[in-house]
């Protein structure tokens, strides 16, 4: 009887594990922003993403041959400490519209921050030789909130 109870319930086991990776969405940093989304936003082909951990913090970092980098970082976050978190970036912070839930410029147009889904989504594009950052930053922005 054992056995047949085994053998009923091993392919609903299977079939629920199976489809559970597909309805879940991922939050690490390099699936938020593929690769392609680095070389679009670069202007130039991204190496693969270089993931960091310091602590619970986990950053994904793709480069270029001509040293410009497009960093990112995951964390799940309420909306309420996201907000609370906002307050706390360097300055001068503009609201921006039309990316994720909600969405700030800081350090004057260095960094974008979101939140969506409860997921705060930090994107940092360095690159001396690439004109009007913000955009790009807000660009990828909106790409890792549809993935969230």
């Amino acid at each position: 009887m054992r056995q047949l109870l085994i053998k009923a319930a091993l392919p609903a086991a299977v079939a629920l594990f199976a489809a559970a990776p597909a309805s879940a969405k991922s939050t690490g940093p390099c699936a938020v922003v593929t690769r392609a989304d680095a070389t679009k936003a670069l202007g130039a082909k991204s190496r693969p993403g270089l993931i960091q951990k310091f602590g619970p913090v986990v950053r994904c970092t793709y480069a270029t041959a001509n040293y410009r980098t497009l960093t990112i970082q995951v964390n799940i976050v309420s909306k309420s400490t996201f907000e609370k978190d906002v307050k706390s970036d360097p300055k001068p912070i503009a609201r921006v519209y039309g990316v994720g839930d909600e969405a700030y410029s800081t350090a004057g147009g260095a960094t974008l921050v979101l939140w969506q889904n409860g997921a705060e989504v930090t994107i940092d594009i360095a690159a001396a030789d690439l004109k009007n950052v913000p955009k790009l930053e807000q660009e990828v922005g909106k790409a890792a909130a549809a993935r969230l």
